[in-house]
């Protein structure tokens, strides 16, 4: 679970669930693309392909130890024999998608209230067949507590979900006993996403619902529920009674989310309270948008071609889709395009984390090296930006 939790989770999500485009790892998708392939097929993909920003780095060790954490999470019971990567086991035959039998089915997650702690320090256990759980050798800290049950439901646009429940817990010294979590059940969530002026197909459109309170802990994924846009813009999902952010993702080229609104009120900061009712919810998206052009200089004036240059909105609002990275081209250019009118910064990072740079806090200490600007509908901007050195970025963290 450590090597998967580390190097996995940021995408996957703890849960395995997925966080926007990045594929599930458990439950019924992941099964009816590997099933039917062998055990070595799926090493030899993990050695191959991840992590994308550095594949086959990790050491045939991990990579095995993480084909074996998501074997038992879709229902691998331990065997005599141990994993090798040269296992031509189907993987349906001692696999089902489901959670294995003898317990709930779930685990219990805990995850540091630091968005910025390391990912070794997340810890998992499963769920008893009683309902309790036990984690040792967990150091003092704020946390959170986090216990995900077993899969139930689905919807159209959206798998069986598992119902989440969650405490904060903060740890001085000596055992904590008798800790209670109680797991939300699931309400149906519709809503619509639709073309404002102009048709376009919406297959490629989804939406991860993300706990709020877990939101700036890139990566985790516990409690996300993903929801595939049918064609004709429908979608239904299970959701348990907590506020979300809604992170929109795959909207086609050259669009831009317009409105989105919830039982008939505007949610510019894509936030929907659903701990008391579920009200549909209505995205609109639209063509065209402005665009932000611009070029990255370093220390001496030269150009910085290849550095991550990332876009937030500046009035702090938390949306995905319009946190936006790239990389500068060969003469230090970028560019930034569909984008909805309003008013963002700019930075330009020699070296940053993969979601460090969406923290507000994280990027407090260096807004005085972004670019500001305001755009209307169709403009097209453009601003000179300085590159911020990564020994400044280090002395921050």
């Amino acid at each position: 679970a450590t090597a998967y939790q580390t190097s996995c989770a940021g995408c996957h999500g703890a849960d395995l669930k997925g966080i926007a485009s990045a594929s599930e790892l458990a439950g019924g998708l992941f099964m009816g693309g590997w099933g039917n392939r062998t055990a070595a097929d799926l090493v030899g993909f993990l050695q191959g392909a991840m992590p994308p920003n550095n594949p086959g780095s990790l050491g045939e060790a991990n990579y095995l130890n993480i084909a074996a954490y998501i074997f038992q999470q879709n229902g691998a019971r331990p065997g005599t024999v141990a994993l090798t990567a040269q296992n031509t086991t189907g993987i349906r035959t001692f696999a089902t998608g489901q959670p294995a039998q003898g317990g709930r089915g779930g685990q219990v997650i805990l995850v540091p209230r630091d968005p910025l702690a390391p990912r070794a320090d997340f810890q998992t256990t499963p769920i008893s067949a009683t309902g309790s759980f036990e984690m040792n050798g967990v150091a003092a800290g704020a946390y959170y507590l986090i216990a995900a049950a077993a899969p139930s439901g689905g919807g159209r646009g959206g798998a069986a979900q598992r119902s989440v429940g969650r405490v904060s817990l903060d740890i001085t010294r000596g055992d904590v006993r008798n800790v209670s979590i109680r797991v939300n059940p699931a309400a149906t969530v519709t809503g619509k996403v639709s073309v404002d002026g102009t048709n376009t197909s919406l297959n490629s459109v989804r939406i991860a619902f993300v706990p709020a309170e877990l939101a700036g802990i890139g990566g985790l994924g516990v409690g996300n529920v993903n929801v595939q846009v049918q064609a004709d813009g429908m979608f239904q999902t299970q959701l348990p009674a907590d506020v979300f952010n809604a992170e929109i993702s795959g909207v086609p080229p050259g669009y831009y989310v317009k409105s989105i609104r919830s039982g008939g009120r505007d949610v510019t900061d894509a936030t929907f309270d659903f701990t008391s009712s579920a009200a549909p919810v209505d995205l609109v998206l639209a063509v065209g948008g402005a665009s932000i052009s611009g070029s990255v200089k370093n220390a001496n004036g030269e150009p910085a071609a290849g550095v991550r240059v990332t876009l937030v909105p500046a009035s702090g609002v938390s949306r995905r889709d319009l946190h936006v990275s790239m990389n500068s081209g060969d003469n230090g250019e970028f560019a930034f395009k569909a984008l909805p009118p309003g008013e963002y910064q700019i930075f330009a990072w020699q070296e940053v984390d993969a979601t460090a740079w969406m923290d507000a806090i994280f990027r407090k200490p260096f807004e005085g090296w972004s670019g500001k600007v305001r755009v209307d509908a169709n403009a097209a901007p453009s601003v000179e930006l300085n590159l911020i050195p990564k020994a400044l970025i280090a002395q921050s963290r």
